[in-house]
């Protein structure tokens, strides 16, 4: 299994070699998503931005906009269009549309 979400966050991604090729993954694109992931969870934790029962999946459409905000001075467009996918496919792959 390729995304595992856990209530901790300590571990979100799982590797599964025979996965990879199966899908024709790259474990660099995947570890590239787990680093956009992992690098949200912090800014969430530290700028709380946390849902009504504390958590921070899903995002909400005002969390997001703060966290393009923030993004969008460091990165060019493009990169912050890829980030974007990464969160989406991260949101998807722990069951939220």
């Amino acid at each position: 299994m390729i995304f595992l979400a856990q209530h901790n966050n300590s571990r979100l991604f799982s590797n599964d070699d025979n996965l990879y090729t199966t899908l024709g993954l790259s474990k660099h694109i995947n570890r590239t998503y787990a680093n956009v992931v992992k690098h949200y969870v912090t800014l969430a934790n530290n700028n709380n931005w946390k849902n009504s029962d504390n958590s921070i999946w899903p995002i909400s459409v005002d969390h997001l906009i703060r966290y393009i905000s923030i993004m969008h001075k460091s990165v060019n467009p493009q990169t912050l269009i890829s980030y974007l996918s990464a969160l989406m496919d991260y949101h998807t792959s722990i069951g939220y549309d």
